[in-house]
């Protein structure tokens, strides 16, 4: 009997495909501001600034007007694509049913480069609260607390519009913390074991993120924003598409998308670091 044989034993596989852990992105998209529709490679984003308080007026004098600023923002829209191959005969030696697996594993990257444009924008923030410099300690609630203050006194808190994006260090040691987790406190015992469901805490809704902004230093930077003060300007939304190319005898698995982010008001973003 051939030694060989095995060579050519039919090597069968689970048809059950394993996709790698990774972050499936759109972190992001529900936390920032998103203008859909866009036509061209270019939008804008329009501002006005805080009106001053309202005046009297004379008896039959001229209403006062307030000329109050107005600016605008610039958003570049990028084009940005995923592909892959899969060989009409792999499949059939294989019995895995790779196309569903690949097509999704493309749009979850163009959900990760949607993120990717939303965070570029918002570590451009120069708000003067920002301290990048520095380490936080999250062994309280001091930070939560003065973060909360600075938006209060910038009057830039908006109900529903406010979020933290935090690394799971940050996250963790959170949860350390009875005004975070305690139900006595208003927090949710359940945290612990979902890990990851955005927590209302002073005002913000508090969710951990894996791929926070890495700073120079090399430590990971917290994010609190208003939502209204980060957009998103969408050409075309993430589009996935299959094509059969005799030529390859294979299927083509495309995704495309195009998208670009700015910041619009950094009064609405303070960045911090992690003291790790």
């Amino acid at each position: 009997m051939s030694g060989s044989i095995t060579n050519h034993d039919i090597q069968e596989f689970n048809a059950e495909l394993y996709t790698a852990f990774q972050n499936k992105g759109g972190v992001m998209r529900p936390r920032v501001r998103r203008k859909t529709g866009v036509i061209g490679t270019q939008t804008k984003f329009p501002k006005i600034a805080t009106a001053g308080p309202a005046t009297a007026k004379t008896r039959n004098g001229k209403v006062p007007l307030m000329d109050i600023a107005r600016t605008r923002v610039d958003c570049d829209l990028v084009d940005r694509y995923g592909a892959d191959m899969i060989d009409d005969l792999d499949e059939l030696r294989t019995n895995v049913a790779e196309r569903g697996a690949v097509q999704a594993a493309i749009a979850m990257s163009l959900a990760r480069a949607e993120d990717d444009f939303a965070l570029a924008a918002i570590v451009t923030s120069g708000n003067a609260n920002n301290s990048v410099g520095a380490s936080d300690s999250f062994s309280s609630d001091a930070v939560p607390r003065s973060v909360l203050e600075a938006f209060g006194n910038a009057e830039a808190m908006e109900g529903g519009q406010m979020h933290a994006v935090v690394t799971w260090r940050t996250w963790n040691d959170l949860l350390s913390l009875n005004s975070f987790i305690n139900s006595d406190f208003g927090g949710d015992p359940a945290l612990t074991s979902e890990g990851q469901r955005p927590k209302q805490y002073f005002g913000f809704a508090y969710a951990p993120y894996s791929r926070c902004p890495t700073h120079s230093s090399g430590r990971k930077i917290n994010m609190w924003l208003n939502s209204m003060c980060v957009g998103v300007a969408v050409g075309k939304e993430i589009t996935p598409e299959t094509a059969w190319l005799s030529d390859y005898d294979a299927w083509f698995i495309k995704g495309k998308m195009r998208m670009g982010a700015c910041l619009i008001d950094d009064t609405g973003v303070i960045l911090r670091h992690y003291a790790a």
